[in-house]
Formats: structure tokens, C-alpha cells, sequence
């Protein structure tokens, strides 16, 4: 069990501190963002924090997050690093083992981007209640119902859209261990880049679109297990 938790703990090493740094810089933008759409005359006609959100571009800037972070899952397990390589094989764990912690240490590294997006939105729909709107108790609840973006992160009592998000958590983390593994034998991963545009018309209302990728996520992550699970074993074999 040790080396199993030293295998996470090189994982952690490798990209968390690029994920907080990741995670506050587009908070940062967005609350920029945020507040110059404000002062726009677009926002003057419908003075609502869902304006604001869709004029500061947080959703593009959540996109932007979203790459980061997978570009962050992909290169802690791509053992690129001859320390991260030798550590490996000084720990003598197998591919499947140090496949299955990558998948996990990589769809938490997408929980983390989710719950940092969401919090930062209604942080920001909060502090425009309480300047502009002190006394109205619904306003973030409308802002999250009218703004897709909002919505999407956090779709109130749609289970179809928290079922989709917690499956996309987890099919891109399996996406990403994957692409890296599939990198260090020379070879090209697609699902990783197939959800990550699919993701971009997750704000899609329709009931759909959620359903759909639902049924991808499922499908991308049979294919991602079975691939590292058949290496693992051929390896055995061989």
C-alpha cells in the first residue's frame, strides 16, 4: 500500500501546484472579466449578474481552464522526467495499478477545475446581490437558471446534467491517463480532444445533448479501461 501511495503522491507533486496556479489565474480573469462587463453598455440595458457573466466571457475563459487542467493531467503521467520514471521502476507497480491512480489523480484534477468554476460564479453573482440587489433572496437563483454557463456547473435539480458532469469528470480523467499512456508507446490518444470539444456545447438546453453525453462518457470510458487493463495485461503474458 505504500508504494501505491507514493506513486499518488508523485502524481500530486507533479501537478497540483500547476492546478492551483491554473485555477486562480482564470478566477482572476473572470472576476476581471466580470466586473469590465459592468461597465458596458450592453449590461446598462439589462443590469442582471447573468449578463455579466455572459459579457465578461467566463464560459470561454472556463474552456481555457478546462484545457489547462487537461494538459496538467496528461503531463503528470506521461513520466517524461527520468526521476519520475526511475521512481517507477524503483517502486516496481504495475501498469494497470499506476494507470488506474493517473485515472483518478486526473478526474479529481477535473472535480477540483468544476467546484473552483462554480464557486467562483456564484462568489461573484453574490457580490453583485449584495451591491446591487441586497434584499432580493432569489437573484442568484435566477442568475444560475437563466445563464447557461451558470447552469451547466451547477444544474439545481436537472440529475441528467449532474450525471453528465460527474461522468465527464471521470471519462476525462480515464481520457487523460490514457492519451499518456498511449504516448509513451509512440502512440495518439483521440478521446481526450473528442470530449474536450464536445464540452464546449455543454451548454446546450435541450435535454438532448446532456443524454447523449452521457452515453459518450460511458462509452469513452469502457474504451479507455479496456485499452490500459489489455496492456497491463500483454505485458504479464510477454
Amino acid at each position: 500500500m505504500k508504494k501505491h501511495f507514493s506513486v499518488w503522491m508523485l502524481l500530486a507533486r507533479s501537478s497540483l501546484p500547476g492546478l492551483a496556479a491554473s485555477c486562480a489565474a482564470v478566477a482572476a480573469v473572470q472576476a476581471a472579466g466580470f466586473f469590465m462587463a459592468m461597465n458596458t453598455s450592453a449590461y446598462r440595458e439589462v443590469p442582471t449578474p447573468e449578463h455579466a457573466l455572459d459579457a465578461g466571457c467566463l464560459g470561454l475563459t472556463g474552456l481555457i481552464g478546462l484545457c489547462l487542467t487537461a494538459l496538467l493531467a496528461v503531463r503528470c503521467g506521461s513520466m517524461t522526467s527520468p526521476r519520475t520514471a526511475c521512481t517507477l521502476d524503483r517502486l516496481r507497480i504495475s501498469r494497470k495499478a499506476f494507470c488506474g491512480w493517473h485515472s483518478l489523480h486526473a478526474g479529481l484534477c477535473f472535480l477540483i477545475c468544476w467546484a473552483v468554476q462554480a464557486l467562483t460564479a456564484l462568489t461573484l453573482c453574490t457580490l453583485w446581490t449584495l451591491r446591487f440587489d441586497p434584499a432580493g433572496t432569489q437573484t442568484v437563483f435566477l442568475a444560475v437558471w437563466r445563464s447557461p454557463y451558470l447552469y451547466n456547473l451547477l444544474p439545481l435539480f436537472d440529475w441528467v446534467r449532474w450525471l453528465r458532469n460527474l461522468l465527464l469528470c471521470a471519462a476525462l480523467g480515464c481520457a487523460a491517463a490514457d492519451l499518456a499512456l498511449r504516448s509513451r508507446q509512440g502512440g495518439r490518444g483521440w478521446w481526450l480532444p473528442v470530449l474536450l470539444f464536445l464540452s464546449v456545447s455543454a451548454a446546450a438546453r435541450d435535454l438532448f445533448y446532456p443524454v447523449f453525453l452521457c452515453v459518450l462518457c460511458a462509452i469513452s470510458l469502457c474504451c479507455t479501461l479496456g485499452h490500459m487493463t489489455a496492456e497491463d495485461k500483454d505485458d504479464e503474458e510477454a
